[in-house]
């Protein structure tokens, strides 16, 4: 048992120990209902001398409230402001507290006089009064001390020290959060002890018949020697009898017991007798109105001192109300973790757990559901603390949101990122106080804010296309023609105003098309009236800007957004500003039609060319190049032949290749000139004899590169090629001739003034042939 010493609390003891009611008891009782009914002024402490509750008459008396007392030292409550260490009377509290403590027995403390300035008098505020405390032990098993009640008596005494000639040692001390004690010289005991012990015998009887009826429990007493049975006026009451009204036995008590139960008593009952130790069952009984109510009974054998066992002292309670209480509380229990369990939100309560000063230092988990477990994947929570299992919340800033509902008492809602104790998570959290602790739900929503943050991105990332992209971008509702969204920027550098567009009605809009387009653009609107999702609509359309330009666009649509019912709503455009491209193409189209001019014209004269071409001797035609893997030429094709051509050759020769018809021209180096002039651009003009089957001519080949081909003339050189030989055949005649007989020859050009000699005219003159003529003809006219 801890000593103390005046009213020093040691360092080891915990002020706010745990004190069930069962503990105080030793049986079920509806505690703060009792402590409400007591009359008297009662302080309840536990072992270590705290204390553990106090009964409404002590409370109003001390005008406190029972928070204000709870965990204290008792010396503390009694005594403020006073040095208890040199007090006299707190020593003589202390000493019988302690001498309760160590013999188990009632002790009084009697005389004690004080000025109690919070505890109204029932005479006047602020007077003198003297005071009787007693202690008494409460123990449920022999030994075994569980409580201890202090019960504080007023002794009337004269208003002021002068009537009553009591002097005081030491003036009264001002009230702080507890009785004020002085002290006074030793009073004589004998004068009050008959009055106290009178006082005190009805005061107990009256308390415990109060107990009795509050904790609905009785007591009884047989004698074993004599057989007789006594019932407190409690136990009459359980059995539905009006008390004291008959003498109770044990054939009476069998007459209202289940007789399941009488065979059962009655071995509990001689297994006692044997071990001569305390025992304890439970049994139904039968009241008078015929209702039937459990008991439970707690019985002491009482021995003589040759050890026989000469008595049965019984405590019996009905605890038909508290089974049927405790039942409830098991399957609403139950139910209401059957109810967590099937929710896929994970919920928790937990308890507050307060240090020495009040203040909150941990929550104990006191319940968890399944989705919690699965969460957290830990299935062994209850009974935990949170920041132990969790230290993480702490950081998060949960435990001090935590703290702000247990202080306002209102809900909290918020989400939060919880990347501690192997945790990367998401939650949406709720918080609701609930007594003395929170009921807490957390739901993972990782994969919702990963879908926002995904989403989020690619709403940047379509702002930003949005915004990047040339053409204009605009969501509208079908039917109002109202505009949703638009990517403002684009339709600014078009000479369009967004927030003018959007003050703009319907008829104002359509002012703005070109009247020759509004017919097809109120059918490109209602065409998105049958089209299905993953169609396109185009039109084509012009509109005039806020510059007053008209513009060309073409717009693409496409269904955005449908009803239930499946009717469109929205449509989502893309326009582009087409204007150049028109414009391009009405250049284009009348480049075309002078085209056509041109080409009407050309023709005109590619036929009379043609006709020309045709009564010429020479022969053209175009020829195309063959080219194999290796982009070599290995032949060419006619594309196109003159008339003269195919009057020469004899047939139609376009679109053959050249090596079947003229094989020849590889012989006599002709294919290999052309191959250069298509590859170099250097032009052919070569002269050789021509031979086939068919042919025998001197021929002039003159061809010219024409994109991947050859512009070719041929010219028959047959006649102009005799008559060079005959020269030939007579120049060599006459150079015979002129050194058979020394002659020479001259001709002379009057108009270049040009002389060519012969050679027998060189050798005349004594000259090489060829070389320089010295002289300058001055003599020829």
């Amino acid at each position: 048992m801890t000593e103390r010493t005046g009213n020093k609390v040691p360092n080891n003891v915990t002020h706010k120990k745990e004190f069930p009611e069962e503990q105080f008891t030793g049986f079920y009782l509806p505690f703060e209902q009792f402590l409400a009914a007591v009359p008297d002024l009662y302080l309840i402490l536990s072992p270590d001398l705290i204390v553990q509750s106090a009964t409404t008459a002590f409370l109003k008396a001390t005008h406190h409230q029972l928070q204000d007392l709870v965990g204290k030292y008792f010396l503390e409550v009694l005594t403020p402001g006073l040095s208890l260490s040199n007090s006299t009377a707190a020593q003589r509290i202390q000493a019988a507290v302690q001498e309760t403590i160590s013999t188990q027995k009632p002790q009084r403390v009697v005389g004690l006089e004080g000025h109690v300035t919070f505890m109204p008098s029932r005479k006047k505020p602020g007077a003198f009064k003297k005071w009787n405390i007693l202690s008494t032990p409460v123990a449920t098993k022999p030994s075994s001390l569980e409580a201890i009640l202090l019960k504080f008596e007023e002794v009337n005494l004269p208003a002021t020290p002068e009537e009553g000639k009591v002097e005081l040692e030491t003036p009264p001390v001002a009230p702080q959060n507890g009785i004020s004690i002085g002290y006074a010289a030793e009073v004589p005991e004998e004068d009050f002890l008959l009055q106290e012990a009178q006082e005190h015998a009805i005061a107990r009887e009256n308390l415990f018949k109060t107990a009795e009826e509050v904790g609905q429990f009785g007591s009884y007493e047989i004698d074993l020697e004599t057989g007789s049975l006594t019932f407190s006026d409690g136990m009459f009451r359980l059995f539905g009898e009006e008390p004291q009204s008959f003498t109770p036995t044990l054939d009476f008590i069998n007459s209202r017991v289940n007789p399941e139960d009488i065979i059962m008593v009655r071995k509990i009952l001689d297994q006692a007798a044997s071990d001569k130790k305390p025992y304890f069952y439970t049994r139904r009984i039968q009241r008078k109105n015929g209702e039937w109510r459990q008991t439970e009974s707690h019985e002491k054998v009482i021995c003589d001192a040759a050890g026989r066992v000469v008595r049965l002292i019984g405590l019996v309670q009905d605890v038909t109300d508290r089974n049927t209480t405790e039942k409830e509380f098991r399957e609403s229990k139950k139910l209401l973790q059957s109810v967590f369990d099937t929710n896929l939100m994970a919920f928790s309560i937990l308890e507050a757990v307060r240090g020495h000063d009040g203040a909150i230092q941990d929550f104990r988990i006191k319940m968890v559901n399944k989705a919690l477990e699965k969460q957290t994947q830990c299935t062994d929570l209850v009974g935990r603390l949170y920041t132990v299992e969790y230290p993480g919340i702490k950081t998060a800033g949960l435990f001090d949101c935590m703290l702000r509902v247990m202080d306002t008492g209102e809900t909290s809602q918020f989400e939060y990122h919880y990347p501690h104790e192997g945790f990367n998570h998401w939650f949406s959290c709720t918080f609701v106080k609930i007594d003395n602790g929170i009921f807490a739900s957390n739901l993972d929503i990782t994969t919702r804010k990963q879908a926002e943050l995904k989403l989020a991105e690619q709403t940047y990332l379509i702002q930003r296309i949005t915004e990047t992209v040339p053409d204009m971008i605009s969501v509208m509702e079908l039917k109002s023609r109202k505009t949703i969204y638009q990517n403002k920027e684009i339709f600014t550098l078009y000479g369009y105003e967004p927030e003018v567009l959007e003050s703009l009605n319907g008829n104002e809009k359509s002012r703005l098309i070109h009247p020759e387009d509004q017919p097809v653009l109120a059918e490109y609107f209602e065409k998105f009236n049958t089209i299905g999702n993953e169609e396109i609509n185009t039109v084509d359309y012009r509109a005039i800007n806020f510059l007053k330009n008209w513009q060309w666009f073409h717009a693409r649509g496409k269904v955005f957004q449908r009803d239930e019912n499946g009717k469109i709503t929205q449509i989502l455009n893309v326009i582009q500003n087409i204007t150049k491209r028109k414009n391009a193409e009405q250049e284009l189209k009348e480049s075309k039609e002078m085209l056509q001019e041109a080409y009407n014209a050309a023709r005109q004269s590619k036929d009379q060319f043609e006709a020309a071409i045709n009564v010429s001797p020479v022969v053209l035609s175009i020829l195309k190049t063959v080219r194999n893997e290796q982009h070599e030429i290995i032949d060419f094709y006619f594309e196109w032949v003159s008339k003269s051509g195919e009057n020469l050759i004899g047939r139609d020769v376009t679109g053959q290749k050249l090596k079947e018809n003229f094989p020849q021209l590889w012989q006599i180096q002709v294919f290999q000139q052309f191959a250069q002039t298509a590859e170099t651009g250097k032009p052919t003009d070569y002269e050789s004899h021509y031979q086939s089957d068919e042919l025998e001519l001197w021929v002039r080949w003159k061809a010219v590169q024409l994109t991947d081909g050859l512009f070719v003339s041929v010219e028959d050189i047959t006649e102009r090629k005799k008559g060079e030989t005959e020269l030939v055949k007579n120049l060599t005649l006459l150079r015979q001739s002129e050194e058979l007989v020394g002659l020479g020859s001259w001709e002379y050009n009057p108009e270049t003034q040009e002389f060519k000699w012969s050679d027998g005219m060189y050798q005349l003159f004594g000259l090489k042939p060829g070389s320089p003529w010295p002289w300058k003809l001055t003599w020829i006219t």
